[in-house]
């Protein structure tokens, strides 16, 4: 936690700011954790914690995150994270059992598409190249016909996701 200074949290305290005025659709879903879950389960078994307590508190953090996308998705707006104002920009939340994406982001912007794709984990490429962007944003239309709607609507759904999610958080942090 040392490596997070007061600039590196005010640039993400920016970055979310900017995030929540922008409109978004978001197709997820619960296999998307795992990921995060086996990254902390790997720095847990080699010991790169300074102490016990630093991985207990990215549990509770990841496990608030949770609770902060669930609160978002019933009321169907984007809000700071321990603020439930919904002033900020909607969002609709889609659920694919069988979709498990790849983190990609398609932007439109006026009449132009952007598309940005994840390499190498922490890098992105992006291309405006209307044929590429046109078939990414058909893609995921047909994903979102597949998908199931939990934003402010299908609160069982909803619930039933976020709890499984849950679950597996509490899986692996015993």
């Amino acid at each position: 936690f040392d490596l997070l200074t007061p600039e590196l949290r005010e640039l993400c305290r920016k970055i979310t700011e900017y995030y929540i005025q922008i409109p978004g659709t978001e197709i997820l879903n619960a296999d998307n954790i795992l990921n995060d879950l086996r990254q902390l389960e790997y720095y847990r078994e080699i010991e790169l914690f300074h102490n016990r307590e630093d991985i207990g508190i990215l549990y509770e953090k990841l496990t608030a995150m949770v609770g902060h996308m669930e609160l978002q998705t019933g009321s169907g707006f984007k809000c700071l994270p321990g603020n439930s104002d919904s002033s900020a920009s909607t969002i609709k939340v889609y659920v694919n059992d069988y979709f498990v994406g790849d983190n990609t982001i398609i932007a439109s912007i006026n009449d132009t598409r952007i598309v940005y794709l994840n390499h190498s984990a922490i890098n992105f490429i992006s291309t405006s190249s209307s044929e590429f962007a046109n078939y990414n944003f058909e893609f995921i239309q047909n994903i979102i016909k597949k998908s199931t709607l939990i934003s402010v609507v299908g609160e069982r759904d909803r619930k039933k996701f976020f709890n499984l999610i849950l679950d597996r958080i509490k899986d692996f942090r015993l």
